[in-house]
């Protein structure tokens, strides 16, 4: 098989980049190992800013609409008589920065919002429960503009195959594979522990802090009286 783009991981980063494959009529492949959309979330946050790019592909609204806004952050603070009181509380932007706000939507949802869109399109098409299990990049032809030259080829096998001959991530034996694909371009959005990452010998580079964080769902009944708060529509404060 042989597709202009091959996008490994069907996460957010991989659907949004089939959307843009989707939307420019670009033929597409997208791989993820996983049976369906993520079940529990990595990352719900979502930036006044990227609402807006999804708001460029008419998703905005409808985002936005589902979301959770963070309005303002109230900061509590343990007293040394023991008591609970709060430290401060500031806007969560400032006004005039976006028509949106930062919010949190499950990323099983948006998942679901960016996949639906992309399925619209004849020209992308998405395969779960499949992996790559190998690599080979002909560099001569890295740099040819022939509209039939393809210098990607990745092996790919289903995860149940994978399971039932115990492949490893690193098993780079194109043997393996049950089908090849011929690609012009490999994109890696697999993650933290992304595959082609390691098929390309490239190091995961940044910045990490010893900090502990969590998201709670939930709606709190306390005694605060400094402050009262209210969720949407629900009449309740």
């Amino acid at each position: 098989m042989q597709v202009d783009v091959l996008i490994v991981g069907a996460g957010p980063a991989g659907l949004m980049a089939a959307l843009w494959m989707a939307r420019a009529g670009i033929r597409t492949l997208v791989v993820d190992r996983n049976s369906g959309p993520t079940e529990a979330g990595h990352a719900d946050g979502l930036e006044s800013r990227t609402i807006e790019i999804l708001d460029s592909f008419g998703l905005g609204q409808k985002v936005w609409n589902e979301s959770n806004h963070t309005i303002d952050i109230c900061l509590w603070s343990h007293y040394p008589d023991g008591s609970l009181q709060r430290q401060s509380v500031s806007a969560n932007s400032k006004p005039g920065w976006s028509r949106f706000q930062e919010s949190t939507l499950g990323q099983s949802r948006i998942e679901t919002i960016l996949l639906e869109q992309v399925l619209v399109s004849s020209h992308v098409e998405v395969r779960r429960n499949t992996m790559p299990t190998s690599l080979d990049i002909d560099e001569s032809l890295i740099q040819s503009h022939d509209q039939n030259s393809y210098p990607i080829r990745v092996g790919l096998m289903s995860c149940s195959d994978a399971e039932a001959s115990k492949t490893l991530d690193n098993d780079t034996s194109v043997q393996n594979a049950r089908e090849v694909i011929e690609a012009k371009y490999l994109l890696g959005c697999d993650g933290a522990h992304s595959w082609v990452r390691k098929q390309l010998g490239l190091k995961l580079e940044g910045a990490s802090r010893d900090v502990s964080w969590g998201v709670l769902d939930a709606l709190p009944i306390t005694d605060f009286r400094e402050r009262s708060f209210s969720l949407p529509d629900s009449g309740i404060k």
